[in-house]
């Protein structure tokens, strides 16, 4: 089965590199928490009008790379409680389809490390949750998408005719197709636009662990970086803006 696996990938990526080789596409995706989980706070507690945000993200594929980056976020509503804050980290996952390489950089671990995996693996895992193609389609950001189920319940919808095997959050998905929406139980994300261009992606240095647990830094440590990594949303935090990392 592994071997069969094995050499599907081989052929999604000769597929993937002679279609697409040279070119740059660069979409925006925007991440809110999923509708059932916000219903679920609500009715547990009506009173407490929790910060409501919208994240910005860029995905940029090139060349064989790519670069999922969380760069901005929007305040729709602030809480009610001069005590309540939201945290939103620095992040960036990057993509190498030559080197089978998955890197994440984040602000969560110590500085100059970063989590790697093996991006074959990763697609492994994802295949294990048996996507279901339904007949469902619609319009994405302009793109005709198809809608695919997986065996725990998240929701894709993914563009055939974009044969980029890429898409948001941890942008690994063993489907036909450019991933432009996903949902699961604490998040989701929707592309907003999609356009050919882009920079460059170059790979960041530093020291490559695979264990998270050996990187990561604790919860208040992260919490108390300055704005360049670290966005925190509070009852003084100016709403219906962006605000960016200041990097």
């Amino acid at each position: 089965m592994r071997l069969f696996f094995f050499c599907l990938i081989l052929l999604i990526d000769l597929f993937y590199f002679s279609s697409l080789k040279g070119q740059d596409i660069t979409i925006i995706y925007e991440s809110t928490p999923p509708d059932q989980l916000h219903k679920a706070i609500q009715d547990v507690l009506p009173e407490a009008a929790r910060h409501e945000i919208i994240v910005r993200f860029t995905l940029t594929i090139t060349n064989g790379r790519s670069r999922f980056s969380r760069d901005s976020v929007y305040v729709k509503k602030r809480s009610n409680d001069k005590d309540s804050k939201k945290y939103s980290p620095y992040q960036v996952v990057y993509k190498d389809y030559n080197k089978k390489l998955w890197l994440e950089e984040s602000a969560r671990y110590e500085e100059g490390h970063l989590y790697e995996q093996n991006l074959d693996l990763m697609r492994e895992r994802n295949a294990r949750w048996q996507w279901t193609v339904t007949d469902e389609q619609q319009s994405i950001a302009g793109i005709l998408c198809t809608k695919a189920v997986a065996k725990n319940g998240d929701i894709v919808w993914f563009a055939p005719d974009i044969p980029y095997l890429d898409g948001p959050h941890n942008g690994v998905f063993s489907l036909p197709g450019l991933v432009l929406s996903y949902e699961n139980p604490f998040g989701k994300w929707t592309a907003v636009s999609v356009k050919l261009g882009g920079g460059p992606v170059t790979l960041p240095d530093g020291q490559r662990s695979a264990k998270k647990s050996a990187i990561d830094l604790p919860y208040n440590e992260w919490m108390a970086l300055g704005r360049d990594k670290v966005i925190v949303i509070n009852a003084q935090t100016p709403h219906r803006t962006w605000l960016k990392f200041e990097r």
